[in-house]
């Protein structure tokens, strides 16, 4: 699975009420991830709920150089865990860590580029739902316009914000009227103790990887 693919996510319809498509509701979803990406560090668990492979992605961000991604799935016996730190990523080998050649390093150094590289751009309309549960937890929501996908079901995406802290909680896409499960399920969080170490000093990988 592409991170790149899979940190773009989004929503598990929540709540009626009045929505308004406007430009402050756009403005406010990229004011929240723009917070995000100027946070010490954060956490983003991704899952499929609609698939039935029960994959989950964990990524962890110290901004604006390091990630720490950790994929699990049934059909494999161990997770595959990779560090990316600027242009450099190592990854974990039943032998230990190891460093991967430039040109396999290259996806996380591209990753971390398009979160942090550049400023936050929200090009898609938003309407404001205003506050909503999710999870038991009232929150701020933010949903596109829906969009009808190849099977005929409008899609749409839902970005959760906390109103205490301005910083999303959720982003998740599934269809409109949340009568099935999520596409994607992106959950956010923001441990105070989050640390990554990068395995400076592990041995190269051979060019056959």
């Amino acid at each position: 699975m592409n991170p790149r693919v899979l940190i773009v996510l989004a929503a598990l319809a929540a709540a009626a009420g009045p929505a308004w498509a406007d430009e402050a509701c756009r403005k406010a979803v990229e004011e929240a991830f723009t917070k995000q990406r100027q946070s010490k560090a954060f956490r983003s668990e991704v899952t499929n709920p609609a698939a039935d492979d029960g994959a989950k992605q964990v990524f962890e961000y110290v901004p604006p150089l390091l990630m720490h991604r950790i994929v699990t799935t049934p059909t494999l016996p161990e997770p595959m865990e990779s560090i990316g730190f600027g242009n450099r990523a190592w990854i974990a080998e039943s032998s230990g860590w190891m460093e991967m050649q430039p040109h396999f390093a290259e996806s996380h150094k591209q990753h971390l580029m398009d979160l942090f590289g550049q400023p936050v751009s929200i090009k898609a309309d938003y309407t404001c739902l205003g506050t909503v549960a999710l999870d038991g937890k009232e929150m701020t929501a933010y949903r596109t316009l829906p969009e009808i996908g190849s099977d005929g079901i409008a899609v749409v995406r839902t970005v959760y914000v906390d109103a205490k802290t301005g910083l999303p909680e959720a982003n998740i896409v599934g269809d409109e009227k949340g009568e099935k499960p999520a596409l994607v399920r992106e959950i956010y969080s923001y441990p105070e103790d989050l640390k990554i170490e990068v395995p400076e000093g592990a041995p190269m990988q051979s060019m056959q990887h």
